[in-house]
């Protein structure tokens, strides 16, 4: 069977390779041997696992990237009109650095916060 899964419950389970009988067993006893079946058993959970990271990972990558253009974007908005000179006044000009410096500081939390989730979770 390709899918080893399907035949973990199995009372016996027959390897074959090339058309010939290479082990016989349960599930828990070709384990053990750490022959044939054991091989393919791990390589196949193996790869699926590695999939699960990719997904985890993936997903932390969206979500960071949220996090960080939704900081990132009025700073850049604020800094454009000042350098620009599309402000009114100076007051106008010291309140939009003001937003940009606030933007950037929340940032630098946000991925300061990340930086020690992650952190956390790999040694958890």
């Amino acid at each position: 069977s390709h899918r080893l899964s399907t035949i973990q419950k199995a009372h016996q389970i027959v390897v074959m390779d090339k058309g010939k009988v290479v082990e016989i067993g349960t599930h828990e006893e070709l384990l053990n041997k750490e022959g044939y079946y054991s091989r393919l058993y791990k390589m196949q959970f193996e790869h699926n696992s590695n999939g699960e990271v990719k997904n985890v990972v993936k997903k932390e990558l969206v979500k960071t990237s949220h996090e960080v253009r939704t900081h990132l974007t009025p700073m850049i908005v604020c800094l454009q009109l000042v350098v620009n000179d599309l402000v009114d006044s100076p007051q106008e000009r010291h309140e939009l650095t003001e937003e940009a410096y606030h933007s950037a500081v929340r940032l630098l939390k946000t991925l300061e916060y990340l930086e020690e989730s992650s952190t956390i979770k790999s040694t958890a």
